[in-house]
């Protein structure tokens, strides 16, 4: 679609017909987004294994400023848990392999 044809479609569309487009162009992109950064975090999980690098220490918290977490994933460095809440798989399994809790503590 040349960029006219779209310009001419957004000047004869309703409020309602712009409303759910930009809803559906703000999905795409959070969906976009979020599967870049999944994908950078694989690369750079990736180099740092072949490198010898723990990412732990070099990201000490692994977490968001607004979540604080305490626990991290011992298989993935960028998953970490705030102790809140349901516990993730990751943890039902690290204990259920009979695991204690304190070893996956963020130091």
């Amino acid at each position: 679609m040349t960029p006219e044809k779209w310009l001419a479609l957004l000047e004869n569309a309703t409020n309602e017909q712009l409303k759910e487009w930009l809803n559906a162009i703000s999905s795409e992109m959070q969906k976009r987004q979020a599967k870049e950064r999944a994908e950078a975090r694989k690369k750079i999980r990736e180099i740092a294994e072949a490198h010898g690098i723990d990412l732990a220490k070099m990201a000490p918290s692994g977490a968001t400023k607004r979540h604080e977490g305490k626990y991290r994933n011992p298989n993935d460095q960028f998953s970490s848990w705030t102790g809140i809440g349901r516990k993730p798989k990751w943890v039902t399994e690290w204990l259920a392999a009979g695991n204690d809790l304190a070893d996956l503590e963020i130091k």
